[in-house]
């Protein structure tokens, strides 16, 4: 395939790195044609660093890929060519593909192929709620006028590579390297969606039964988990627990490689440390595994509510969320997890 492949996919950690296996089939399909990827910064560098070949990363609010959304074409027509004056970088006349995985109206397909792009994808990112494929396995089943396909146990091993970005942890830590000598294990309390949150009292629970095997804890707190963090680590001393906060994401990827494991409710976090390879227990509530488990070589799911519709319905009545006891989790831990 000659000409440049378009990819679009906005949205949150989990969302845009479960697009990633479908950017590997595509390279296998097209090894020397060039890609561009719109996506956010966050999860970006992780599409670099995991798919070879020539890729360049464009934010998903340049103004060419805003156009497709906002569809105000006339301003942009130039003797029948469109052309942005204000992102006259982008080439739309190299684009031969294109792959835009929203929930924004077809008429996007309308909008790429009046820029001259022949082959065009516009699909949901995630698959109807009638549907329990995983969101990975939906996303590439789209793909097929691209071409490239997933093969059989494409999850067997690690399909995140590390991002170049951050080398090693020398000095960024601020003495956590004498805390994580040992059995370390990270916790991620948080999620983007409060709702997906394991309560406050298991993880208390969790995390002193993990002290008491021996194990250092780690709490990861982004951007949305203060609430959530400080639910949990407000009764625990430096002993017990270390808060890791405004750390970029290649750092925390880093961090997970020292680890003996990651343990997450359902959130990006927990694909991202999945699908590096790091062992992972995800713990699910009003969610589907079937549909949104990480997807990686060590991973163990906890509790989730089968035929649960999110995102399609706003939220699962409480009394029909399945939640894990903490011995199921402790009991996962112990099976997934290789002491140091």
């Amino acid at each position: 395939m000659t000409g440049t492949i378009l990819g679009v996919r906005a949205g949150a950690l989990g969302d845009v790195l479960l697009g990633i296996p479908s950017w590997q089939a595509i390279r296998r399909a097209n090894p020397s044609g060039s890609i561009v990827v719109a996506s956010p910064s966050g999860p970006a560098q992780f599409i670099a660093s995991s798919v070879p070949g020539p890729l360049r990363i464009i934010r998903p609010d340049t103004q060419s890929i805003a156009d497709l959304y906002l569809g105000d074409d006339d301003r942009f027509q130039n003797g029948g060519n469109f052309v942005s004056v204000t992102d006259v970088g982008f080439d739309w006349a190299s684009v031969t593909h294109a792959v835009v995985w929203t929930q924004a109206s077809l008429d996007i397909a309308d909008r790429l192929r009046a820029r001259g792009v022949g082959c065009v994808v516009v699909a949901p990112p995630f698959p109807p709620a009638s549907n329990r494929t995983h969101v990975a396995d939906w996303l590439a089943s789209t793909i097929e006028p691209v071409g490239g396909v997933l093969p059989a146990g494409w999850d067997a091993s690690p399909w995140i590579k590390q991002s170049s970005a951050v080398a090693s942890l020398d000095d960024q830590w601020s003495g956590a390297e004498d805390f994580v000598e040992g059995r370390c294990v990270v916790v991620h309390p948080g999620s983007g969606s409060a709702r997906k949150c394991w309560p406050a009292l298991s993880w208390h629970a969790l995390i002193r039964d993990l002290v008491g095997q021996g194990y250092k804890v780690m709490v990861l707190e982004g951007e949305a988990d203060g609430p959530a963090v400080t639910a949990i680590t407000t009764a625990m001393s430096r002993q017990m627990v270390w808060v890791i906060r405004g750390r970029s994401l290649a750092e925390v990827a880093r961090l997970f490689a020292d680890a003996s494991g990651v343990i997450a409710n359902d959130s990006g976090i927990a694909h991202l440390a999945a699908g590096l390879g790091v062992p992972t227990v995800a713990i699910f509530g009003p969610t589907d595994p079937a549909v949104w488990r990480p997807r990686g070589p060590i991973v163990r799911v906890c509790g989730g509510t089968p035929g649960a519709s999110w995102p399609h319905a706003g939220r699962v009545a409480s009394e029909g969320v399945i939640w894990p006891a903490v011995d199921e989790v402790i009991a996962a831990i112990a099976e997934t997890f290789t002491p140091a």
